[in-house]
């Protein structure tokens, strides 16, 4: 039997290196990552790391990488790095994409754990 397969977006964060150490006994973990330098650390927590950036990777690239996957975390962001401009491209529009991504392929199940509060207070927002 095979382990269900889970795709993270932003694998290297906080959020996303502790949910892959305690997940990975129990799915298969493809870790999307936009820096090589993360790949040791990812693979120590037992997730597969897979190179491609959010702020550059179209909705069809992610759509192909969500392409047989059973579920989505959302666990990008631009940490305060970069300014105002990276935080909307990565925070904003990133999870934009993976949203137009994952209704490409059908894909419901999806957890956006940095949207949570968000989601709460604007229900109908849609991310």
């Amino acid at each position: 039997m095979s382990l269900p397969r889970l795709v993270i977006v932003g694998g290297s964060g906080r959020v996303a290196v502790k949910f892959s150490q305690a997940a990975s006994p129990y799915f298969h973990i493809e870790s999307l990552v936009r820096n090589k330098d993360h790949f040791d650390a990812i693979s120590k927590t037992g997730a597969n790391p897979k190179l491609l950036s959010l702020e550059d990777a179209s909705v069809d690239e992610l759509a192909g990488d969500f392409n047989g996957a059973d579920a989505v975390l959302f666990a990008a962001g631009a940490g305060g790095k970069g300014g105002k401009e990276r935080t909307v491209k990565v925070d904003q529009e990133g999870a934009i994409k993976v949203r137009s991504s994952r209704r490409e392929r059908a894909l419901r199940p999806a957890l956006h754990p940095s949207a949570t509060a968000y989601t709460r207070s604007f229900p109908r927002a849609g991310l």
